[in-house]
């Protein structure tokens, strides 16, 4: 499909739409996502399932959602959650619950490529 139609419109019955625009090309994904004027996620929000019931305005709320510079207002605020140091901290607090989850983790990380140990663990859900 890159080769062929790297930005394609595929229809989609049932979704108001009609349907959605598929790009594929690496170099036209930043470009769209820096033109918020023609390509708003704001405007009509991203809806894959026609039968989703969540109205646009709470998905407007969504960080996903939502266009600068009120995205990048809550990025900036957001981020600092995720530096490797904040994620570290979390590692020492909390780390897999269960052995199935330790086998998991390992599972990962012999089948993937080396990365930081900040990105090598799972952080917790519990306050």
């Amino acid at each position: 499909m890159r080769a062929d139609a790297p930005v394609r419109w595929n229809e989609f019955p049932g979704y108001e739409a009609g349907g959605f625009w598929s790009v594929t090309r690496h170099a036209d994904v930043p470009a769209i996502s820096r033109d918020t004027a023609t390509f708003s996620l704001y405007r009509a929000g991203i809806f894959l399932n026609p039968d989703q019931v969540v109205p646009l305005d709470l998905t407007r709320n969504l960080l996903l959602n939502k266009d600068p510079p009120e995205h990048t207002k809550y990025r900036k605020i957001l981020q600092s959650a995720f530096v490797p140091h904040t994620v570290r901290q979390l590692e020492t607090r909390c780390g897999p619950r269960h052995p199935r989850d330790r086998r998991v983790i390992e599972r990962g990380r012999a089948t993937s490529p080396p990365t930081s140990p900040s990105r090598s663990r799972s952080a917790c859900s519990r306050s």
